[in-house]
């Protein structure tokens, strides 16, 4: 089984990548590696290999999303929340934050980032059960996104929804 971490025609999480790293990124979307543990292994060195871009962080929350590993996921989500949070200035403990903080939609910002992750932690877990828990977070992402630019509020919705 292949892994699709995106479209093939989309650009990766951020806009402004580092060459080496889109070049990186493309390679394991492109060759359609098939072997789980190989794809496992790139992003991992990806990752260390580039430990201050978000997307291999998300990358491999995404790889590990899909095949059902929701702690590893979840895990991987913090260290990119702890790598946006620390990087634009503010507390990684989203139930600190607050909407006039600054701007958290600011286009391709450690912040914005920040929201796609805390919007992935809602979503992880959800899928673990852990509906209480993903219904604070997603409630604290609909207030720092009011016009769900993320995309959160489905989310929320159907955690009110248990």
């Amino acid at each position: 089984m292949s892994i699709q971490l995106l479209n093939r025609n989309s650009h990766f999480f951020s806009t402004r990548l580092p060459v080496e790293l889109e070049i990186e990124l493309n390679r394991i979307v492109g060759e359609g590696v098939t072997i789980n543990s190989d794809i496992e292994a790139r992003l991992l060195e990806i990752k260390e290999g580039w430990s201050q871009c978000v997307d291999p962080y998300i990358a491999l929350f995404k790889f590990y999303f899909r095949r059902g590993r929701y702690g590893e996921a979840e895990s991987m989500v913090w260290q990119a929340m702890k790598l946006t949070s620390g990087r634009a200035g503010f507390d990684r403990n989203y139930r600190k934050l607050s909407p006039n903080a600054m701007d958290w939609l600011e286009n391709d910002s450690d912040q914005r980032h920040y929201l796609f992750c805390l919007k992935a932690l809602g979503v992880i877990r959800l899928r673990r059960g852990k509906v209480a828990m993903a219904k604070r977070v997603l409630t604290k992402l609909e207030e720092l996104d009011p016009y769900d630019e993320i995309g959160g509020l489905s989310y929320l919705q159907i955690a009110e929804g248990f």
